[in-house]
């Protein structure tokens, strides 16, 4: 399989590479580069756009819970 990317996010590793069968994508990501294949495997693009998806939310809900945080005075205090 051929190497389609790489990226490196904080000391991670994300390595994209075409299937076997070259319809899809096989995605891995590692604290450590490797040539061998360890660490988290997505093996396909779908599962990669469910991840994306549940990262997404996650930051979503972040922050709209750190804006209500913002928005709601603390009894006994000025907001600025």
């Amino acid at each position: 399989m051929s190497k389609l990317d790489a990226y490196k996010i904080k000391g991670h590793f994300v390595l994209v590479e075409q299937s076997k069968s070259g319809n899809d994508i096989h995605t891995y990501i590692n604290a450590k580069w490797h040539d061998q294949h360890h660490g988290i495997r997505f093996r396909f693009a779908e599962d990669l756009r469910e991840l994306y998806e549940l990262l997404g939310s996650i930051l979503f809900n972040y922050d709209h819970e750190m804006e209500q945080k913002l928005l709601k005075p603390v009894i006994g205090k000025e907001p600025f």
